[in-house]
């Protein structure tokens, strides 16, 4: 609770230094379960998926249950995001 904002130009820059698809979309994916908490725009949230392609992943390698596709992100996701980063399944 101590992250109040995130600066979007930094977390772009690094994005685009790594070069993948597959970041852009965990990280849009991820974030935008934050996105008031850190106060992200919805122009970040354009640039990530404008990076996209019709390709979809698997956001955890070899986990296939309790997941979901998202098809805004083009991922196969847990179901509830938020619990899994809380330690629960």
């Amino acid at each position: 609770d101590q992250i109040r904002v995130l600066d979007e130009t930094k977390l772009l820059e690094t994005l685009k230094a790594y070069d993948s698809v597959f970041l852009y979309q965990k990280a849009g994916y991820v974030l935008e379960h934050f996105k008031d908490k850190f106060m992200l725009t919805d122009s970040f949230f354009e640039e990530c998926k404008s990076r996209l392609t019709n390709q979809i992943k698997y956001f955890l390698q070899d986990e296939y249950k309790d997941i979901e596709f998202n098809s805004k992100w083009k991922l196969m996701a847990p179901k509830n995001l938020k619990s899994r980063l809380n330690g629960g399944y």
